[in-house]
């Protein structure tokens, strides 16, 4: 066969041939510069020479004629890859060069696979997260975790036409924020409309960090003037409603300042007043302790959740943010909660301690223990709550609304929530309560002829009559 290698002369496997190693060198090419391999090339069939050539039996005389065969080779093959390393790839059109494919559908695809997984896994999440038994639990115990609260609440109340109540309707209002050191300040008003008048009277109030409180009282001789008006006794009051008025007038809208060592200063320096700043103190000192209790009234929470919620199905529209729950109260775990918490300041904190040394302070008749009867008979006619919660995965306690409608009386109650923003500090002017107590002191002086505790005998009993009538 004329294509076959030429025999070697030292009795050697036959050498590879030319058109083999040509092949391979444009595989190489190609693969480096992603062309294709022309047609014509590509198409020779030269890669079965060698397995053809290891089947034929070589005379060991034949002579060896290295040059002739590979000259010829080389020259008729080096144009061709010349030409195809320099050249033909970026020129000849007519090799048509196939097209990586691409990844961009496979990405595509992992993507939306991926999207379609975390979708629901989320709405796992975002259902059992959103039970209503984990909405409660998340909820309440976020709001007992909270130091700066704000709550502000207000409670109406009509009368029915014959339930025989002296007024129209009365309001009361109430604002209480506690800043992040548990400093409190709350602002209560009354309102109560009767017929064409209506008695407006505000309490304000103020506690800071070392206990001591203040108060205000606002509106309150305006609203003695117009009550004895609408009751009609005005007349009968004779000297007593100048003596009122004068007293009311001190008292009108100024902060009172209640400081307990100074009231006990007021006893004297005797045993008494000794064990009862001894137990103040002890009492500071356990409140003291609780505000360091982060998350104990939470964990307890959660160990007796007593709170219940589901769904609210009702058509009544609320004025807070979030989903509208039914709220109903579990007594039995309430009670149990009430009881851990009483424990926890009665014998953690070492409450019970502060009081043991005053004969006239019974701890275990105030710190006593109450089971599921007694907030059984608390909220046996209790009326339908409702709560507000916001947030998929944070569940804020937003709003609490309670109705109750019966022969007497219509009434509701609304409790919004929100986070306290700034610092609570005590009024800039202020009196103590000591000077207080020495008006009204005064007063009752005034209201009889000698001093209550001189000659209580002329005690004068129409205008103190009229007045608790008020």
């Amino acid at each position: 066969m004329e294509n076959n290698p030429k025999p070697t002369t030292n009795g050697d496997a036959p050498e590879k041939p030319i058109n083999d190693e040509l092949s391979k060198k444009m595989d190489d090419l190609l693969n480096d510069t992603g062309a294709e391999a022309p047609v014509e090339v590509a198409a020779e069939p030269v890669v079965e020479a060698p397995a053809e050539a290891a089947e034929i039996e070589t005379p060991a005389e034949a002579p060896v004629e290295p040059a002739a065969v590979v000259e010829p080779e080389v020259k008729s093959t080096e144009p061709v890859i010349v030409a195809e390393s320099t050249s033909a790839a970026p020129v000849a059109p007519a090799a048509p060069v196939k097209k990586k494919k691409s990844k961009k559908g496979l990405v595509i695809g992992i993507v939306a696979g991926l999207l379609v997984l975390g979708g629901g896994g989320t709405a796992a999440a975002y259902m059992i997260l959103n039970t209503p038994e984990n909405v409660a639990l998340s909820a309440i115990s976020n709001l007992l975790n909270t130091k700066d609260l704000t709550i502000n609440g207000s409670f109406d109340l009509v009368p029915a036409e014959d339930a025989g109540m002296p007024f129209d309707s009365a309001r009361i209002t109430l604002n209480t924020s506690n800043d992040k050191d548990t400093q409190n300040s709350t602002t209560a008003s009354l309102s109560v409309v009767m017929g064409e008048k209506s008695i407006d009277i505000s309490l304000g109030t103020v506690v800071i960090k070392d206990y001591t409180m203040y108060f205000k009282l606002s509106g309150i001789k305006d609203a003695f003037n117009t009550a004895i008006s609408a009751l009609g006794i005005e007349s009968s009051l004779g000297s007593y409603k100048t003596t009122l008025e004068n007293t009311i007038g001190q008292i009108d809208d100024v902060w009172w300042k209640i400081n307990i060592p100074e009231l006990i200063d007021m006893m004297g320096t005797g045993s008494e007043a000794t064990e009862a700043k001894k137990a103040y103190n002890c009492v500071v000192d356990v409140l003291d302790k609780a505000k360091a209790q982060d998350n104990k009234m939470a964990d307890y929470y959660k160990k007796n959740a007593f709170v219940t919620l589901k769904k609210y199905e009702g058509g009544k529209q609320f004025s807070t943010k979030g989903t509208p729950y039914t709220m109903t109260i579990n007594t039995e775990k309430l009670a149990n909660f009430y009881n851990d918490v009483i424990d926890n300041a009665t014998t953690d904190l070492g409450l019970s301690d502060c009081f043991k040394d005053i004969s006239s302070v019974d701890v275990k008749t105030t710190t006593e223990k109450l089971n599921k009867e007694h907030f059984d008979k608390i909220f046996a006619n209790f009326p339908d709550m409702v709560a507000t919660i916001d947030g998929i995965f944070s569940h804020e306690l937003t709003g609490i609304y309670l109705d109750k409608t019966d022969e007497l009386y219509s009434g509701n109650l609304t409790l919004k929530f929100s986070k306290t923003s700034g610092s609570i500090s005590a009024p800039s002017d202020s009196k103590s309560v000591v000077n207080l107590i020495q008006i009204l002191t005064t007063a009752v002086s005034k209201l009889y002829s000698a001093p209550y505790s001189t000659n209580p005998s002329n005690l004068v009993d129409y205008p103190t009559s009229s007045l608790l009538r008020i």
